[in-house]
């Protein structure tokens, strides 16, 4: 493809139209937390989607003899667990700050404090474990890497 009409960010969601493939088994022994990922190429530029969702999670670009990438981590929550920060959430919500709409892939400004998730939620849910989150403006929250400060998910 050389032009798209959409974002090449992480986050973005692809069109269905778009016809996307498998991550080759080549590019898996490299990459191999992407085995079972997608992926299209837009110009020079290899993007690599979530297959479920069709997000983007990487983009790896190639600019001349050089190649960058653009990632960031991940996690996958099921509707259960959703559910269960959700109720949480819901239970603990008092005076923090919120934030305006932002996006997955989106830095936290650093004068926003992240919060730690309650031990029972990581209990019940514990892939956030090493995660942290804040609250968002309209309700619900973002799911956050600290060491990165990014968003990795966005729970209503």
């Amino acid at each position: 493809m050389t032009s798209v009409n959409f974002s090449l960010s992480v986050g973005t969601v692809v069109p269905s139209s778009v016809r996307i493939h498998p991550l080759p088994d080549t590019v898996v022994a490299i990459v191999p937390q992407y085995r079972g990922y997608d992926y299209i190429v837009v110009r020079d530029d290899i993007v690599i989607l979530e297959p479920r969702t069709r997000k983007i999670v990487t983009v790896i670009t190639n600019t001349g003899n050089t190649a960058s990438t653009t990632t960031t981590r991940r996690v996958s929550l099921s509707d259960q667990d959703r559910a269960a920060i959700r109720k949480s959430h819901r239970a603990t919500t008092g005076s923090a700050t919120r934030v305006k709409k932002m996006t997955v892939g989106e830095r936290i400004p650093d004068d926003v404090e992240l919060r730690t998730f309650e031990t029972e939620v990581v209990h019940t849910v514990p892939a956030v474990r090493e995660y942290r989150y804040i609250d968002r403006a309209n309700g619900g929250v973002y799911v956050v890497d600290p060491t990165a400060r990014t968003i990795i998910e966005e729970i209503d």
